[in-house]
């Protein structure tokens, strides 16, 4: 966290399609991993996992490419860093 409270883009490392979200997480909960997305890619044959996002910007069946973006990354920074 860079502290400048600024929002950061949270973008895909690889091409692949979009198998799942979370994004129910709130301050406070006791569920870990905060909002998250699963990307398979098939080049690869392996999944990504993409956590403690603020906001997610993608749907599950959606196809990424390298570089576009999936989320915002989260700034509560309770659990990381105190």
């Amino acid at each position: 966290d860079d502290r400048t409270d600024q929002p950061v883009d949270v973008l895909a490392m690889r091409p692949g399609l979009v198998l799942a979200i979370e994004t129910g997480w709130q301050p406070g909960s006791d569920y870990r991993g905060g909002n998250w997305i699963w990307v398979y890619d098939p080049a690869l044959d392996g999944l990504f996992y993409y956590a403690h996002n603020n906001a997610v910007a993608v749907t599950p069946g959606q196809w990424v490419g390298a570089g576009d973006r999936l989320a915002e990354v989260g700034r509560s920074g309770f659990n990381a860093y105190k």
